[in-house]
């Protein structure tokens, strides 16, 4: 007898995904935040090292604000769905980010980063 292989069925529209609800309602830790698809994606904010390589890295396109603000997003994320990021080091990195993370996962990236400053402000704002 012989044995037929798995079958798998690609499913190449993702905005119909489910995601299980107790996902959903799961507790995130700090600068993280969840996508349409059910990512965790995890978002560290630039230091200004960082800032500085991200700006030269870019070059002349670091002057508008639309490529270096989404440049800034790619470069925070540090984990998607448990794959650890490195700090991109070349356009090229980051635009491979920006496919992995896809609309969903940048709009989680953008929203982890502004609860994340959100918090280091009242932070701030309870210690003075």
């Amino acid at each position: 007898m012989s044995q037929q292989p798995p079958r798998v069925t690609v499913h190449h529209d993702d905005s119909t995904a489910e995601v299980p609800k107790a996902a959903k309602t799961a507790k995130l830790p700090p600068g993280s935040a969840r996508d349409r698809k059910g990512r965790v994606v995890r978002v560290v904010p630039l230091d200004p090292l960082q800032s500085f390589r991200l700006f030269k890295m870019l070059g002349p396109a670091g002057d508008t604000i639309g490529a270096r603000s989404i440049a800034s997003v790619a470069a925070a994320v540090r984990q998607i769905d448990g794959e650890e990021l490195p700090f991109p080091n070349t356009e090229r990195e980051i635009e491979a980010v920006l496919q992995l993370l896809g609309t969903a996962g940048y709009e989680a990236a953008s929203q982890a980063i502004s609860e994340f400053e959100q918090t280091q402000a009242n932070i701030e704002a309870i210690k003075n």
